[in-house]
């Protein structure tokens, strides 16, 4: 079941320019939450992933999880499931 509009996923990325990246490293870590948009508590069971803008699957084996994204890749898109 896609959780859409009981969810909201809060994703903290700030995109940085390419002179950016020669200075910071050409990855990042990216932390998502996947919450109950009534109560604002932590969903439990559910899967996420962020897909970057070139198609790269990043999977979060927790919630809250965080990934190692590369720099660069274009927008980062995250989608949480839950199973039942």
């Amino acid at each position: 079941m896609k959780i859409g509009k009981f969810v909201t996923a809060v994703i903290a990325c700030v995109i940085l320019s390419g002179c950016a990246t020669v200075f910071s490293g050409t990855s990042q870590n990216i932390t998502l939450q996947a919450i109950n948009a009534d109560n604002n508590e932590l969903l439990e069971g559910v899967t996420c992933t962020i897909r970057d803008g070139n198609g790269m699957l990043y999977i979060l084996h927790s919630n809250p999880g965080s990934v190692e994204v590369k720099k660069g890749q274009g927008a980062l898109t995250p989608v949480c499931k839950k199973k039942g």
